[in-house]
């Protein structure tokens, strides 16, 4: 496992140039991140821009976090997205991605689902990456979905940022001779 310090230095060491989705976009912090670090020629934004954890954030802030969004990033090869985010991946065709960034939940049993069925979606040599893997979010929750996933399905935890509370992770499939 190689330990970088911020989720800037994770997206140094992810592919360039590819189709990237970042799930969860909030208010595109870490967006901003993937495009200038990344360049990626296919950038799918998706979030619901919902009122998910009453009262924070509103519904109105959500709207208005949606709208910057659209305003700050209205680019070619950039698709901004407002889809659950297990659909929108099942609406793609297999390996299309390159990588995927997750950050739209802190449930297991939704994080779990959507590595699930992010893992078809994945090119050979792609990752499945997040964030706020710790113990201190959720119970760690998210730290428990990729252990369990990378267990059941033959994975394995390539990067995980080392810098404070919310560090992130990306994951791999692990070789299979022959393949």
């Amino acid at each position: 496992m190689n330990k970088v310090y911020t989720r800037l230095d994770l997206l140094r060491a992810l592919p360039k140039d590819g189709t990237v989705a970042e799930l969860g976009v909030y208010k595109g912090s870490l967006s901003r991140g993937i495009i200038d670090i990344c360049s990626p020629k296919l950038f799918y934004m998706v979030d619901l821009w919902e009122q998910l954890n009453p009262p924070w954030p509103s519904y109105a802030e959500q709207h208005q976090n949606r709208l910057n969004v659209e305003r700050d990033f209205n680019k070619s090869g950039i698709f901004i997205v407002q889809e659950d985010t297990r659909e929108f991946l099942e609406s793609h065709s297999d390996g299309f991605f390159d990588w995927i960034y997750l950050d739209s939940c802190h449930r297991y049993e939704h994080v779990m689902s959507e590595m699930i069925v992010a893992e078809s979606k994945i090119k050979p040599g792609g990752y499945i990456c997040g964030h706020d893997y710790s113990e201190k979010i959720g119970r760690g929750a998210i730290i428990r979905a990729v252990r369990d996933f990378c267990k059941a399905h033959n994975w394995h935890v390539a990067i995980v940022t080392v810098s404070d509370n919310f560090n992130s992770f990306a994951i791999q499939r692990n070789h299979e001779p022959g393949k």
